[in-house]
């Protein structure tokens, strides 16, 4: 039977790239979906940002059920993350 890699190239070469940068920077801010916050980040930024102080800011927040983002605001913040909500469409500047 075959055996198959999954993990393409170009993923492999992100991760590269994050790790060489994550180590010049001293804060990382990360946005992901309010209405899905967990499946929408990248599930190695918590290993590659380890010791950085880290903000995440749910998007799409006003499409999201308020009572879910109230505990995905708890859970993030019981992990050590500073999450806010936001709506990147209302923004002006």
């Amino acid at each position: 039977m075959a055996h198959y890699n999954w993990y393409p190239g170009h993923m492999a070469k992100t991760k590269r790239l994050l790790q060489d940068q994550i180590r010049r920077i001293d804060l990382v801010m990360e946005v992901c979906d309010a209405r899905l916050p967990y499946s929408s980040r990248n599930p190695e930024l918590k290993t590659l940002a380890a010791g950085k102080k880290h903000l995440l800011f749910m998007n799409k927040s006003d499409l999201a059920d308020p009572a879910a983002s109230s505990g995905w605001l708890s859970y993030f913040r019981s992990e050590g993350i500073e999450a806010h909500l936001m709506n990147a469409s209302r923004l002006k500047g």
